[in-house]
């Protein structure tokens, strides 16, 4: 039998190595759990996310009916033979509420699906004005930033001088200022509220501009009709826009003119 004998240096040197062993075991086992957690955490975020889009996209439907109900109301005027009085618009919209079809046009956050990462992405980031509704027209005036000059002040003296009184009462004109860049969004509100400051006052005038949240990432858009990027990057940038303002000014009136 072969005996071995340790002096007291090596009995440590051995201890400390069998913690070192120990300690590299469960330091292995808290990030396998680690990983573990992170691809758990992943996947409910991703859950969470398909979650809020139905939600959101819910909402909207939702919010479309009410809308039409309302619309529907307000056609009845009261009368108890209420069916005979809808138009046939609202008789339609309203069969097609009592018999959905299993095929739903997709909404915005289809197509834009960016939006839902931040809540605040189809609210106005700068919002001036009375927020008039119920009228019969809507005006719709894009502008952007322009290197020489800016008609802004022109158009909008050439619509609001011709319009009667009457008129000024029943339609509403809505700038929008296609810029992210609030202190210069601020300083063309500045000149309009100095210059229009009775039309912002009444409700005729409204300044809105867009988050930089409701743009997507215009670094990977696909080139057509044989533009350049940079030509690409104005045309959608431009349709973002209109859609905006238009979104804006659906619920205002009955005509839109842009």
């Amino acid at each position: 039998m072969l005996l071995l004998t340790l002096d007291v240096g090596q009995l440590q040197f051995f201890n400390i190595l069998r913690r070192l062993f120990f300690f590299y075991s469960a330091l292995n086992l808290r990030q396998s759990h680690l990983v573990a957690y992170q691809r758990e955490f992943h996947a409910l975020r991703e859950r969470l996310r398909v979650a809020e889009h139905r939600t959101l996209q819910r909402s909207s439907e939702l919010n479309a009916i009410l809308e039409q109900f309302r619309r529907a109301i307000a056609e009845t005027n009261g009368s108890k033979d209420a069916l005979s009085n809808f138009s046939d618009e609202t008789q339609k919209l309203l069969k097609e509420l009592a018999h959905r079809k299993p095929l739903q046009v997709p909404n915005i956050y289809h197509h834009l699906p960016h939006l839902l990462n931040n809540e605040g992405s189809l609210h106005p980031a700068v919002q001036v004005g009375q927020g008039r509704t119920g009228v019969s027209m809507v005006m719709g005036i894009p502008t952007v930033k322009r290197k020489v000059k800016s008609y802004l002040s022109e158009t909008l003296h050439s619509l609001i001088d011709k319009l009667s009184a009457e008129e000024k009462l029943d339609c509403v004109i809505i700038v929008f200022v296609g810029e992210t860049d609030v202190d210069y969004v601020n300083s063309v509100v500045a000149g309009l509220e100095k210059e229009f400051y009775t039309e912002l006052n009444s409700g005729l005038l409204e300044v809105i501009s867009p988050p930089a949240s409701y743009y997507p990432d215009f670094s990977n858009l696909k080139e057509t009709f044989g533009d350049s990027k940079e030509r690409v990057k104005w045309r959608t940038k431009q349709n973002l826009d209109y859609s905006f303002l238009m979104m804006y000014a659906v619920n205002k009136g009955v005509y839109y003119v842009q």
